[in-house]
């Protein structure tokens, strides 16, 4: 999901850019946590576990994208975005964060 590139920039970063980096880096490692659980859902499969542990990351994943997408604009505002960091909004696109999310029983 992160590539090594990622990881090393991360740990190159001054202070000031490892925070807002550390959380679009997270954000997106999220994001295919994600994706691959609704893949798993979507394919079908009858593993009780399985499908319970793809909903609880469905559910917390995109709970701690959320925090941390609404944490963004408090740390940019104080440190400019490390080099190739662009804008994320909330998990599954921009607007208003939240608004898409269900959660999954």
């Amino acid at each position: 999901m992160l590539a090594p590139a990622d990881l090393t920039r991360l740990r190159q970063a001054p202070t000031a850019q490892a925070v807002p980096l550390y959380l679009h880096l997270m954000i997106k490692h999220h994001r295919g946590a994600i994706d691959m659980s609704w893949a798993l859902l979507d394919g079908g499969g009858q593993n009780v576990f399985l499908h319970s542990v793809a909903k609880h990351v469905i559910n917390e994943q995109t709970a701690e994208n959320s925090a941390m997408t609404a944490l963004l604009p408090e740390v940019l505002g104080r440190a400019r975005p490390a080099a190739g960091v662009g804008a994320v909004g909330a998990a599954g696109g921009p607007g208003r964060p939240g608004a898409h999310l269900t959660l999954v029983r």
